[in-house]
């Protein structure tokens, strides 16, 4: 794969083109073994520069015992070893992440990041009783955010009542915080999230339980009228974006997921709409004359193109400037909001 194809991927917000990337050979690969990654070949498509793993773990239990031995212990997984799965993959930035095994011993993500230097920053496991030094020197360290795991209560080492307290300490250093819940979690905790856009939640009717506004904010490859269904009033008020939901009235996307349907035996996802949209906006600029990637280019920042993930318009530095399209729930329907 060549520079061209990774810019053009770039332009069209990487959808469309990563499907076309597939079938693009001639690609050299250099086969290497690395510990706890199946295969040995490069990927099919090539990391951009400057790519980052956004989420990892490094166990070096040799080195730094972990404080719950029985708990998940990955072997073959220290820092060297990663830099082996890194030349692989092709990234070259990370976000270390403390695992659970250490509970809040961080001492194996500050090593690591010190050893992956620059391009490497941290989320730490911290609780209540850490002080404010301790949170400094995190911060020095590379500690960027704080992260609440509750998808498993059996390997949980924080607590819902641990989240309020710490994210407004940390929030005066900047950091950001990572919970980590599932979706049926999430719901019974709604009232640690803020009501959408600022609104009060409705007055409950006499003899109904009291309805509280739920944000939720999503790559929405779940929006469908199945997610009414199985989460009902604790999804009112909630915003979904970006995604793609075929609205009512709307016979292209309505086309769009029938074809769809016929093809595949499910319904598109987020994924296949901005594909197709992607698809779509290629071959009307070459069939309005572009043969070069300057002509497409032009193409794009010239014009608005109208798809069924909402307008497509492009900015200077070929990224999407348009504003994403906000799903909203209310009631029985989901509705385009902005």
């Amino acid at each position: 794969m060549n520079g061209t194809m990774i810019a053009r991927r770039g332009v069209l917000n990487g959808a469309a083109l990563a499907l076309l990337s597939a079938t693009v050979g001639g690609r050299e690969s250099r086969a290497q073994a690395v510990p706890n990654s199946s295969g040995a070949e490069a990927p099919m498509l090539k990391a951009p520069a400057h790519a980052c793993d956004c989420h990892m773990h490094i166990y070096d239990a040799e080195r730094f015992p972990p404080s719950r031995p029985g708990s998940r212990l990955q072997t073959g997984a220290a820092v060297p070893e990663y830099r082996l799965h890194q030349q692989r993959i092709g990234t070259t930035r990370t976000v270390v992440v403390t695992p659970a095994v250490y509970v809040t011993d961080n001492r194996v993500t500050l090593d690591a990041i010190s050893q992956l230097g620059d391009n490497a920053r941290g989320v730490a496991v911290v609780h209540p009783t850490v002080t404010d030094a301790e949170l400094k020197a995190l911060a020095a360290g590379g500690i960027r955010g704080i992260r609440f795991t509750q998808f498993d209560p059996a390997t949980a080492v924080t607590t819902l009542d641990m989240i309020a307290p710490l994210s407004k300490r940390v929030n005066d250093l900047g950091w950001h915080v990572q919970i980590h819940m599932r979706g049926d979690q999430i719901v019974a905790a709604a009232d640690l999230w803020p009501a959408p856009w600022g609104r009060k939640p409705p007055a409950a009717a006499p003899g109904r339980p009291h309805v509280r506004n739920l944000l939720l904010l999503s790559t929405a490859n779940g929006l469908s009228p199945r997610l009414l269904a199985s989460a009902g009033r604790y999804v009112q008020g909630a915003l979904l974006s970006p995604g793609f939901f075929p609205a009512a009235g709307d016979a292209r996307a309505a086309a769009f997921v029938d074809a769809y349907r016929a093809s595949y035996g499910r319904d598109p996802h987020a994924t296949e709409a901005y594909a197709f949209d992607g698809l779509n906006l290629l071959r009307s600029v070459t069939g309005a004359g572009a043969r070069t990637r300057a002509d497409v280019l032009k193409a794009l920042y010239d014009g608005t193109f109208e798809g069924l993930t909402g307008p497509l318009r492009f900015g200077p530095d070929h990224a999407r400037a348009d504003e994403p399209r906000v799903y909203l729930v209310e009631g029985d329907q989901i509705s385009v909001a902005r």
